[in-house]
């Protein structure tokens, strides 16, 4: 999901939409946010604007010459939201520190009240 400007888009629209995109500002909060749907891809923005114009006659829009848009689409869509997943490294550590079974405090559950703190959701 991503926010982005609602209809119709007008000469006008359009001009603000790509005014945003080139200053990197922030979206208004009153736009309402969209499902992704990833049909091609660029190395610049003057790239994807002129590939938007691609997607007027093609499906899928993307830097080869590959027939495999869909396949492409998918992997891509795979590899975004591996990447939105960040790691908790602190809470990894905390939780992958076990005592050894050697440890004198055996009967000490100290430690055990720090898993229950864990927000992994």
């Amino acid at each position: 999901m991503t926010i982005f400007m609602p209809p119709p888009y007008t000469t006008e629209s359009t001009e603000i939409l790509h005014c945003l995109v080139k200053s990197k500002s922030n979206p208004p909060t009153s736009w309402p946010s969209y499902k992704v749907n990833l049909v091609g891809d660029a190395k610049n923005y003057k790239s994807a604007v002129s590939k938007l114009k691609l997607l007027n006659s093609k499906e899928y829009a993307y830097s080869t010459s590959s027939d495999h848009g869909q396949i492409r689409s998918l992997a891509d869509k795979k590899s975004y939201k591996l990447k939105a997943v960040k790691p908790n490294k602190d809470l990894e550590k905390k939780l992958l520190n076990v005592p050894s079974l050697d440890s004198e405090s055996d009967n000490d559950n100290s430690d055990c009240s720090k898993v229950t703190d864990c927000k992994c959701y």
